[in-house]
């Protein structure tokens, strides 16, 4: 949320339908915080690519630049 790193890893959780937006696969828990799904996509465009993302998948991309892989998790 501070604008520094790109949204690299996104899943759609299977258990609860929650969204998950991450910087690297290797997220530090003590920094997640709550964030409005519009506020995300307001940062980031690309995000409404995985609108239609189904439970239980995530998608992932090397850099901002990169097309999003999706795979089912």
């Amino acid at each position: 949320m501070n604008g520094i790193a790109p949204i690299l890893c996104v899943s759609h959780d299977a258990d609860d339908g929650a969204w998950q937006m991450l910087t690297s696969d290797a997220a530090d828990m003590s920094q997640a915080m709550l964030v409005a799904l519009a506020e995300l996509v307001a940062r980031d465009r690309t995000l409404v690519e995985l609108a239609d993302m189904p439970l239980g998948w995530t998608a992932s991309r090397a850099d901002a630049s990169s097309p999003w892989m999706r795979r089912a998790s």
